[in-house]
């Protein structure tokens, strides 16, 4: 009888111990995926936003400092990097579109390096907590989480060209896993640094 007992008391604890286990595992699952990486939700291969009959064929103008004219921005190399940002406490979703009229290296496009070549990067930045979606973006924004904000600079074998106290606009039409489309018409405060014209890049 006392040996019934003794493995009754045994079984008892036991079965206690696999139900603390297993409400212990059920809090860590619900806490992960709490914590889940905001790059997730930022990047769903299933969802588009924009229309895709609006990309235009790309057709970028640039101008710069001195005699710098480039009329017809041929894109031979394209990086994209889609990830959120962080400033302070507030989290904020980023795209950052890197074309080259010279073919990349690998996954990146490179440094220009020979005359002629130029490099255009086109950041797209949200406000905190949203996605970055088809939608105007400011060049004038404050960026950092706090508006849907724009930053645009392009650079030479010699020179990087930024734009001084900008104004005007960059918009996204189209946008999905595999493709973004869009127009951008931005400039400096003296005129003379300008990015002008469409994109439509496949996004591989």
């Amino acid at each position: 009888m006392k040996k019934q007992i003794l493995q009754f008391l045994f079984l008892t604890l036991l079965v206690g111990l696999v139900a603390c286990g297993g409400g212990e595992k059920k809090e860590n699952t619900e806490n992960k995926s709490d914590s889940s990486p905001a790059t997730e939700k930022e990047t769903p291969k299933s969802e588009s936003s924009g229309k895709e009959d609006a990309c235009q064929e790309t057709k970028i103008a640039l101008t710069g400092e001195g005699d710098f004219k480039l009329d017809n921005f041929e894109v031979k190399g394209v990086q994209i990097y889609r990830d959120m940002m962080q400033s302070g406490e507030v989290k904020y979703p980023a795209l950052i579109l890197t074309l080259s009229n010279y073919p990349k290296e690998g996954d990146y496009v490179s440094d220009p390096t020979k005359e002629g070549d130029v490099r255009l990067i086109i950041n797209f930045s949200g406000k905190g907590g949203s996605t970055i979606t088809a939608q105007s973006y400011d060049i004038a924004g404050e960026g950092f989480g706090k508006a849907d904000a724009l930053v645009a600079s392009y650079s030479t074998k010699d020179k990087s060209y930024g734009l001084n106290l900008p104004s005007g606009k960059a918009e996204i039409t189209y946008l999905s896993a595999d493709r973004v489309c869009g127009t951008i018409d931005v400039k400096d405060k003296s005129g003379k640094t300008t990015v002008k014209g469409t994109f439509s890049v496949a996004l591989k």
